[in-house]
């Protein structure tokens, strides 16, 4: 019998959802909750989540362990209630070093990850992923991450008025179009630099990678709309994608080391796909019930028979 283990930061629907797909092919399957989760990590690499010994784990399936840039998990420090917010973040530092060593540890005995706790920086680092995209010659955005509003101003005259979109480098916030009014602002970034992108018009892709193969893909009608986050509700599914889609959906995959991604895609006009970025994390909960999902279906056979 298979023994595969389910991390997630909480009771995360598609880490349920595969859970519950991994029962029903018959695996024993530890979830655990690394928001709450015992540790112990000695010298000689022996480590122990919630009293699971990591050495009788043949594989894991990693949906939302807050690693690498620093982004805590604001509802399990609120249930902790430290004192002040100094003694949170400490708190919360020492929790993230303890659990990223851990998991890099399990990860390092060549133990099967989905994904690599080593890549899942790349969901938080946009700009990084932008690069590695680019190098690997997947197709991306123009773009540039700064602080400085000459740098700003220099990049947007290359592009027609509200071309360029502006987005958080770690993700997260919505995205916005560059105005120009937003010009008489732009001495805000010193608080925080902002990555500015050539924006691409046209519908977008949401696409399902496993292994090198689309597992699952959904049309969002994004035209003339900046954030397709805005139009998750008029997802609709598709049969399959065009040839050429899915192979720079792999090779964006494979650009960034990730067995299991969301990729997402903008059509132009033209019907070129660019590569806006790709998600270490892909939630199925928005596009089909976790359920009965058929993605994660494919993704729990997948944990069952993938080998060291």
């Amino acid at each position: 019998m298979k023994h595969v283990a389910v991390l997630s930061a909480g009771a995360d629907e598609t880490a349920v959802g595969v859970q519950q797909a991994l029962t029903r092919l018959g695996a024993r399957v530890s979830f655990i909750d690394t928001s709450q989760v015992v540790l112990t990590l000695d010298a000689d690499g022996n480590v122990t989540l919630d009293g699971v010994d990591v050495r009788d784990v043949s594989a894991v399936y990693v949906k939302s362990v807050h690693l690498s840039v620093p982004l805590f998990d604001v509802e399990s420090m609120r249930q902790r209630a430290p004192k002040s917010w100094p003694a949170r973040w400490v708190a919360e530092r020492e929790r993230h070093a303890a659990l990223t060593s851990a998991l890099r540890v399990w990860e390092s005995s060549g133990v099967p990850f989905v994904n690599p706790v080593s890549r899942f920086e790349v969901h938080l680092l946009k700009p990084l992923q932008s690069v590695q995209l680019s190098a690997a010659g997947v197709r991306v955005p123009a773009s540039l991450t700064t602080n400085d509003p000459a740098a700003v101003r220099a990049f947007a005259a290359q592009f027609a008025e509200g071309e360029v979109i502006y987005k958080t480098p770690a993700g997260g916030a919505l995205v916005r179009r560059l105005r120009e009014e937003d010009f008489a602002r732009l001495d805000s970034l010193s608080t925080a630099p902002v990555l500015f992108q050539q924006r691409i018009e046209g519908d977008e892709l949401r696409v399902t990678m496993l292994d090198g193969e689309c597992v699952g893909a959904w049309k969002l009608p994004a035209r003339g709309v900046v954030d397709a986050r805005e139009v998750l509700a008029k997802a609709k599914k598709l049969k399959k994608v065009e040839a050429g889609v899915e192979r720079l959906c792999a090779r964006a995959a494979k650009a960034l080391g990730l067995i299991f991604t969301s990729v997402d895609v903008r059509v132009d006009a033209d019907g070129v796909p660019w590569v806006l970025e790709c998600n270490p994390t892909p939630s199925v909960a928005f596009y089909e019930n976790p359920k009965t999902s058929p993605v994660l279906a494919r993704l729990a056979t997948f944990l069952t028979k993938v080998r060291k």
